[in-house]
């Protein structure tokens, strides 16, 4: 609970890039309500593409490799489904890697991790779901309007598990590394 008000008084006071894009959506989705999916979501309220919309009454599905992370939005969503799982192309075990247990480079992808951070990785054993089984599983509609995707390196992989003739998806916000 400590975090989450820390946080939340660091984005009221704090300006960054990240508000372009909270400003975009909030613009684009200005008196609508619908459902997001938050891959690779990091945090409930900090660096949050998704707060403001859950504060204006959408739900959506949050995922995150890091339990903590989860964790924290079990307390501060608990009207989202919220997953402590990896997105991938396909079902099954793999491992992540990350320096602490809330980070923003913690990564399926060991070169990315790598790459971002001049740490020794650890690593934990984690399973990789495809947003199909995720989104047949936990989303009633096959209507999504603000699909999210920030998986450190694994952007890719996350899209290839998505069939877009099934789910219809409004937009797809990727964010985009140098590597």
């Amino acid at each position: 609970r400590l975090n989450l008000l820390k946080n939340s008084l660091r984005n009221l006071l704090k300006n960054n890039d990240q508000n372009k894009n909270k400003k975009f959506i909030e613009k684009y989705f200005q008196n609508k309500k619908g459902i997001y999916v938050d891959v690779g979501s990091y945090h409930p309220i900090r660096i949050s593409n998704t707060l403001n919309l859950y504060k204006n009454g959408w739900t959506g599905i949050n995922i995150d490799i890091s339990k903590k992370t989860i964790d924290l939005f079990k307390v501060a969503r608990p009207n989202d489904v919220n997953l402590n799982v990896a997105a991938g192309s396909k079902n099954k075990n793999g491992y992540f890697f990350y320096d602490k247990d809330i980070s923003m480079t913690s990564s399926l992808n060991k070169n990315f991790f790598l790459k971002m951070n001049n740490k020794k990785p650890k690593s934990k054993k984690i399973k990789i779901r495809s947003l199909n089984y995720i989104l047949q599983k936990f989303l009633r509609k096959k209507n999504i309007n603000l699909l999210d995707i920030d998986a450190e390196g694994n952007d890719f992989s996350v899209l290839k598990g998505i069939n877009l003739k099934k789910f219809n998806v409004e937009i797809i916000m990727i964010e985009g590394h140098a590597y």
